[in-house]
């Protein structure tokens, strides 16, 4: 059960930045006992709490479409793109006026099969994703 947090904590080597880059998180975790243990998992170490501070504060924007959307099967993945890529575009209409610019994402992925992975997303200098 601690594999999506070594799977995010791998993606966020590889991309050489830090849980505290995060700008925003996809997670697709259905309502499971498992899932919510893995998450919470994740939650502690890539955000471990300070004193006094809420889980809200230290936790980037999270997109939860399994919330929305339900178990979507094989699409799940590229939905969670997709969605992510609508966040950045919208963010970067929103930055002619003078919003912050938007910054790495993390797409967790987990299944009823023990894999599990995770995808950081980075914006380039124009705006498009690497």
């Amino acid at each position: 059960m601690h594999g999506l947090p070594r799977a995010a904590e791998h993606a966020l080597t590889a991309a050489g930045i830090s849980a505290n880059d995060v700008w925003a998180v996809s997670v697709n975790l259905l309502g499971d006992p498992v899932n919510r243990y893995e998450w919470q998992q994740l939650q502690r170490r890539l955000w471990p709490p300070e004193y006094g501070q809420r889980l809200a504060e230290r936790l980037p924007p999270l997109q939860r479409p399994a919330g929305t959307f339900g178990d979507t099967g094989a699409a799940a993945l590229p939905l969670q793109l997709a969605l992510m890529h609508a966040r950045y575009a919208h963010h970067a209409q929103l930055s002619r006026y003078g919003f912050s610019a938007a910054g790495p994402s993390l797409i967790c992925e987990a299944d009823d099969i023990p894999m599990r992975g995770v995808i950081c997303l980075r914006p380039n200098n124009n705006g498009h994703r690497a």
